[in-house]
């Protein structure tokens, strides 16, 4: 039976059964399937769902939460977006909504790969969204695809690195979406992937 959203209320919850991330574009999901089989009591679901603002978004966590039977405080549920396309004022009313449902927002200024990126180095200028894929390509070594991410290169290793260099700006466990909206280059995001690797730790060797 699917999960009471009345009764969903946010909070730190450290050893998930299931950690169900919403997010809203390739190079999320390809980053998150990552963590995908890592631990036999932990199943991280990365699910894509179409960018049409952020009421929307969050409706469709509420159907995935049915979806996937997310648990009262057992499971977490992440919604992963960017910001460069959303005001303050659209931002804020989304805050309370996912708290009233236990969702936790995690974001990225401008864009998801400016978090690819502190994989591989300190990025503190300003940049557009095509100067950071021409900045990823370089990195790699080869054209940066969406759809492929930066999966030839991944480890638990350089995602520490990518953490370390993320909380120089914000801190672990600041996830406040407006904070990052107001401080680009940055992102939240390195909250919800240092809590992932904690559960795989927690849970132990596959």
């Amino acid at each position: 039976m699917g999960a009471d959203l009345g009764h969903r209320k946010s909070k730190r919850r450290h050893c998930a059964k299931k950690i169900l991330i919403l997010v809203e574009g390739m190079s999320e999901e390809t980053y998150f399937r990552y963590f995908k089989g890592r631990s036999p009591d932990l199943k991280i679901i990365p699910v894509e769902v179409k960018r049409s603002g952020l009421d929307q978004i969050l409706k469709e966590c509420q159907y995935r939460i049915r979806d996937y039977k997310i648990e009262g405080v057992e499971d977490k549920v992440a919604a992963v977006f960017d910001v460069d396309c959303f005001t303050g004022e659209e931002i804020e009313p989304s805050i309370y909504m996912a708290s009233e449902h236990g969702i936790d927002l995690y974001v990225s200024n401008p864009s998801f790969e400016y978090w690819l990126i502190l994989h591989f180095r300190e990025y503190n200028k300003h940049a557009s969204q095509k100067d950071m894929e021409d900045e990823l390509s370089a990195l790699l070594e080869k054209k940066y695809i969406k759809s492929e991410g930066i999966t030839s290169v991944i480890s638990d290793q350089i995602i520490s690195g990518a953490i370390v260099r993320a909380s120089k700006t914000i801190p672990l466990g600041n996830i406040d979406p407006m904070f990052c909206k107001n401080h680009p280059p940055s992102t939240t995001v390195h909250s919800l992937v240092c809590e992932i690797m904690d559960n795989i730790q927690n849970k132990g060797p596959q």
